[in-house]
């Protein structure tokens, strides 16, 4: 009790119930740094695409459910947990981060053939693919093993897990416009239906 008088007298309880809210509002205001209602990334992977210099990858699909048109911009990818970036991706070795570049999903969800943009307008229901690629050595059974690491501190909102996607979404309302830079980890994801469009004007025979 004597204890318990003294942490009394010295304001700790003051001190710890400060800091307790401090944690919490600044939890609160990096989720909402990373979140935009009716806007979401979805990460899927695949081993063994049709394609020989990005033969593992990581897709991730970007869609917009808002009303409001939204531009996607300045995207890259930073790795981490042991997971490593392809031969070919392209990366900035100073910093870290790796080029994303985007094509736009049409109506039957087919992702469209062409030219790729860093910065793209999607609509109300629009869609854009990307992809990331991965250790090309890499098994589907090491990648899983590794993303599964840990996964109950992921459930909790403490996990890192294999890296960060960053992207800034400016929201184009009438009234005025927003910007967010969106910070979305790679958490979970699940295999790809099959071998994703990866590039140039045709797949390939």
């Amino acid at each position: 009790m004597e204890f318990l008088q003294t942490l009394n007298d010295i304001g700790f309880w003051d001190m710890l119930t400060f800091a307790v809210a401090t944690i919490g509002v600044m939890s609160l205001l990096l989720v909402r740094k990373k979140r935009i209602s009716q806007f979401s990334v979805h990460f899927t992977y695949f081993f063994g695409t049709d394609y020989a210099n990005y033969p593992n990858v990581v897709c991730l699909e970007v869609r917009n459910l808002m009303d409001s048109p939204v531009v996607i911009s300045r995207p890259n990818f930073r790795f981490r947990g042991g997971l490593m970036p392809g031969n070919n991706a392209h990366g900035n070795s100073a910093t870290g981060d790796y080029e994303i570049k985007f094509r736009e999903v049409d109506t039957k969800g087919e992702i469209q053939r062409g030219f790729s943009y860093a910065s793209m307008m999607l609509r109300h229901r629009g869609i854009a693919f990307s992809f990331i690629p991965i250790d090309d050595g890499l098994t589907e059974e090491q990648f899983l093993a590794m993303l599964n690491h840990g996964r109950w501190w992921h459930k909790l909102g403490f996990g890192k897990g294999l890296g960060d996607l960053y992207l800034n979404v400016a929201i184009l309302r009438e009234d005025k416009i927003d910007v967010v830079r969106m910070k979305v980890p790679l958490l979970t994801t699940h295999r790809h239906n099959t071998s994703p469009y990866l590039g140039g004007g045709a797949l390939p025979s």
